[in-house]
């Protein structure tokens, strides 16, 4: 995902458009993927917390006369930055989660350290804070995508314990999914994944005439699968492509492409997303765009963001699909 530089680390004091904020943690979220840190503290909790940490702004009344949260960083700091500077509240009752599936989790792989000024701090202490590793910070300041990919490539080789760690676990978590061919492919563990193997095995069937597999992303592997024979076929470019759904399938019969984006967190195909996908794909065959949750209340958060002539499926409730035409049939 390309973000200027600016626009990651360089907020300011008011509440930012929702568009704006779900970019920043779409941003984070893609860095802690390519870094193999687990999916299910992938959340937009921990992406606070790096954005927070991250931030050069000048502060007052920050822990050990700091003068930026990048110099170190409480968990109440972390509070008050997604207040002001996200839109987000936090109770002061969530400490204990955000120190447990953020905070530590980032310290555990690597990305972030307690106390680098006084390790044996106590864990009472109204001193106890946090800073992101500099190499992990030079990712995040790059501006150019190129340079950033780079710098991520030679992470394994900087931090190959913690790496090799992260490649063991995620192993042993692997998902396997059927394609509408009957072909077995291997989805990386996490809950956008398990989302994506119910949409294959579950969607489909139901609601796709004779579906053939054109592409699969993987949040590990973006170019997980292709049927290069079908691209060729239907004239399509894919390439290694930040706006490719998480899926393509094409049905003859019907004479669709059905683009399947999959959305825990981020990502439903709203009014500007559906124009990408149409100027990615070209006209050479109509398209139908799906949006599927996990569950009703995933959907809610995102109702009101759906684009007019798009398609939603929710896997709680796999029977039915919900059409905005814009037109009662």
């Amino acid at each position: 995902m390309s973000i200027p530089h600016a626009a990651i680390l360089g907020l300011t004091a008011t509440k930012m458009p929702s568009r704006t904020v779900k970019k920043k943690i779409a941003f984070v979220e893609d860095i802690l993927c390519q870094l193999r840190f687990p999916d299910r503290f992938n959340t937009e909790q921990t992406a606070h917390c790096v954005l927070a940490m991250a931030d050069g702004k000048a502060r007052e009344r920050l822990v050990l006369g700091h003068k930026t949260l990048r110099q170190g960083a409480r968990i109440h700091d972390m509070i008050e930055f997604a207040r002001a500077e996200l839109g987000k509240n936090y109770a002061e009752n969530t400490r204990e989660s955000i120190r447990k599936s953020s905070c530590k989790q980032l310290v555990d792989h690597g990305l972030a350290v307690a106390n680098p000024d006084d390790p044996a701090r106590s864990t009472n202490s109204g001193n106890w804070h946090y800073v992101l590793v500099d190499d992990f910070l030079v990712i995040l300041d790059c501006s150019d995508d190129a340079k950033r990919q780079k710098l991520i490539a030679k992470w394994p080789a900087r931090h190959p314990e913690r790496m090799r760690d992260a490649l063991e676990l995620e192993a042993a978590h692997q998902q396997k999914a059927k394609l509408p061919e009957g072909d077995e492919i291997t989805l990386s563990p996490g809950m956008h994944n398990a989302l994506v193997k119910m949409i294959l095995e579950v969607f489909l069937p139901r609601f796709v005439e004779g579906p053939r597999t054109l592409y699969v992303g993987d949040t590990r592997h973006k170019m997980l699968y292709v049927n290069e024979p079908l691209r060729m076929k239907l004239g399509i470019e894919l390439g290694l492509h930040e706006k490719l759904p998480d899926l393509l399938l094409y049905s003859e019969k019907q004479g669709r492409l059905f683009a399947i984006e999959a959305v825990t967190s981020v990502g439903p195909i709203t009014d500007l997303r559906r124009r990408e996908i149409a100027e990615l794909l070209g006209a050479a065959v109509k398209i139908v765009c799906v949006t599927a949750f996990q569950t009703k209340q995933e959907f809610k958060k995102f109702a009101d963001q759906l684009a007019w002539g798009t398609v939603v499926w929710i896997a709680e409730e796999p029977e039915h699909i919900v059409r905005f035409n814009g037109h009662i049939p």
